[in-house]
């Protein structure tokens, strides 16, 4: 069945809320540039033809609300960008600015979350929300998701510039939310941070079964790893399938093309379905590299987010809305200093990186806005 047959719209006060039709393609390509101006990361967002073509082949799946006069005001998404099939992300939630505050991207998040489990054969759900405000990590938490890794200085400031909403890089969360549990799914994990992990997944709720690490493992010669370079995130991605011998020699030379590509991050994401899990996390440690937290079935297996800014982060600007989240980024944080501390002693190559103790972000107002 097409994903755009119909379904019966919501309409309250004049607002219909709906699955999308083709005729919405121009207006939807008006708000990217209301929101965004021309500096969106995907290009092709500023394309009807390819978001009414990507609509029917069901690699986006996109729900809008519409005014009186037919036009988007709202949109969210259900987008296939993870690379296990099961997993759906939650995306490019866009309000129009006269529409802020009325609630359209809560009253959409209900639908999406519908229509993933009864339409999309989706097992689990996923955000990365922006870390500059927390109006969307308000609506995912209403919407049942649980905050699972800080990617820290994921977003470049450019793409905020048409509001002025950031005055550099911006952090994302990965929120989650399982629809088909998975309790017999092995998480092998890394003694460095097992604790962390263990405790989040049992607070989420969310069933695993956990495998703790076997120290004296043998490592094969050859990693089995890929790499992904994002120029418009001006972000280099490793993940590592398995972590063999070589796992540090290689990542560093990656890092080595990153800076030389002006890069601003490295991430490196480890398949917590492999014994060797806890190998890896020690070479990447030992490298400079620290933790981010997991990416719950992201990979199928949950993947293990381990990063590196090639410049000081800016944790100073991260806004977070739930407890455990605040939490969870002052072990970031903490993981980075430690990070920085072992590389000033054992990589002369970084002693020119700033560096400062961790530290508690501001709980202000805005994290309540």
């Amino acid at each position: 069945m097409s994903f755009l047959s119909s379904i019966p719209p919501i309409v309250d006060h004049g607002l219909a809320i709906d699955r999308f039709r083709d005729e919405d393609a121009s207006s939807l390509v008006d708000l990217f540039r209301t929101i965004y101006g021309d500096a969106y990361p995907c290009p092709d967002v500023y394309d009807p033809d390819y978001l009414a073509g990507a609509n029917r082949q069901g690699t986006i799946c996109s729900y809008v609300c519409r005014d009186q006069t037919g036009r988007v005001a709202a949109h969210l998404a259900l987008v296939r960008s993870a690379p296990f099939a099961g997993a759906m992300e939650v995306a490019q939630g866009l309000v129009h600015p006269t529409y802020r505050g009325a609630g359209l991207l809560s009253r959409l998040m209900d639908l999406v979350i519908e229509e993933a489990g009864r339409s999309h054969d989706c097992e689990t759900l996923f955000a990365t929300p922006v870390c500059n405000h927390v109006m969307s990590q308000r609506s995912l938490a209403s919407a049942g998701f649980t905050d699972a890794a800080f990617e820290i200085d994921y977003t470049p400031a450019r793409l905020f510039a048409k509001e002025g909403a950031s005055r550099g890089r911006v952090a994302t969360l990965f929120a989650f939310r399982t629809l088909k549990p998975s309790p017999d799914l092995d998480m092998h994990l890394p003694r460095a941070y097992a604790p962390v992990i263990t405790d989040l997944f049992r607070q989420a709720g969310t069933p695993r079964r956990f495998v703790h690490p076997h120290t004296d493992l043998p490592l094969p010669t050859t990693s089995v790893a890929e790499v992904a370079d994002v120029p418009t995130l001006d972000l280099t991605k490793i993940t590592v399938a398995r972590a063999g011998r070589d796992l540090a020699d290689r990542v560093l030379a990656v890092e080595r093309q990153a800076r030389s590509s002006d890069r601003a991050v490295v991430q490196v994401l480890v398949d917590m379905g492999t014994p060797t899990v806890d190998a890896a996390v020690e070479m990447l440690r030992a490298a400079g590299y620290w933790f981010g937290g997991v990416l719950p079935r992201y990979l199928n297996a949950d993947a293990l987010l381990m990063q590196k800014t090639l410049s000081t982060p800016n944790f100073e600007e991260v806004k977070v809305y739930a407890p455990a989240a605040r939490t969870l980024l002052q072990v970031v944080q903490g993981d980075w200093f430690r990070a920085n501390v072992s590389v000033l002693i054992t990589a002369p190559r970084d002693r020119t990186r700033a560096m400062a103790p961790p530290h508690r972000t501001a709980d202000n107002g805005q994290l309540h806005a």
